[in-house]
């Protein structure tokens, strides 16, 4: 018998990003991305790119060009 493994981590040349969050918020976070058909990552990576372009919109943020 022949099992195959299937990797479903995405390839990526993004720095990755740690944090700490309480369980509550991770449970909600995680069931938003669900109904949002979105991964964890990909949802978090949205609402934080959301924010910051408010925050250069505003002023309270100059915009930062990526190295």
């Amino acid at each position: 018998m022949v099992v195959e493994t299937i990797d479903r981590r995405m390839p990526t040349k993004k720095p990755k990003l740690s944090l700490y969050i309480p369980d509550d918020l991770k449970a909600s976070i995680t069931r938003l991305s669900e109904v949002r058909n979105r991964s964890v990552n990909n949802l978090i990576e949205t609402v934080m790119r959301d924010e910051v372009r408010r925050a250069i919109a505003s002023g309270e943020l100059d915009e930062v060009q990526a190295p």
